[in-house]
């Protein structure tokens, strides 16, 4: 149910009750492979994207033409000005076409996104164009990761992506936004 631009959980079983019902209905209406799709995407498992030489090259290419098209990107621009090679290398832009199924669009914007987070958390010094140190974080950063609230579980899930678990409970005071965030 949408209340304003918001979309709210069911509070009551009787709500809880509907959303299934609506849910099943919808789902009835699907294909048998738009049902697939939907499984797969709720279960985490994707289609894998073979990686030809060819495929990276035009998507690296691709990425790049999205990037133009991308008009405020300052944090990128600042980055990109400090150490092009960190910023244009092929492996580490290979990390967001990845993480994106090589869906080129969505790969620049998350890139931009990164040197503006990493910006607002770090910055704009050197640690902007290379990878976050442990001796970039504050004391209560430390204190934070040492509470424990964040564990790589020991397997897998079923398309082997690493599965991080957040017991947020083990931070004893709220931490900080900020290290909240430097931090996860």
């Amino acid at each position: 149910e949408q209340v304003g631009c918001q979309q709210r959980l069911p509070e009551t079983d009787e709500e809880a009750a509907k959303v299934e019902e609506l849910l099943a209905e919808e789902l009835s209406n699907l294909s048998m492979s738009e049902q697939d799709v939907v499984s797969f995407e709720v279960h985490g498992i994707v289609a894998e994207v073979e990686e030809t030489p060819e495929l990276i090259a035009q998507s690296l290419i691709e990425m790049e033409a999205e990037l133009q098209k991308i008009k405020k990107k300052p944090a990128y621009e600042k980055a990109l000005k400090m150490n092009p090679t960190y910023v244009t290398g092929q492996s580490f832009r290979l990390q967001f076409l990845r993480c994106v199924a090589f869906n080129c669009k969505n790969a620049a914007r998350r890139l931009v996104l990164h040197f503006r987070q990493k910006e607002e958390m770090f910055g704009c010094g050197d640690v902007l164009v290379r990878d976050v140190r442990l001796s970039d974080m504050d004391v209560s950063d430390i204190e934070a990761m040492e509470a424990g609230p964040i564990q790589l579980l020991p397997t897998c899930d079923v398309s082997g992506r690493a599965v991080l678990c957040f017991l947020l409970k083990k931070w004893s005071d709220k931490p900080k936004a900020k290290t909240a965030q430097r931090v996860l």
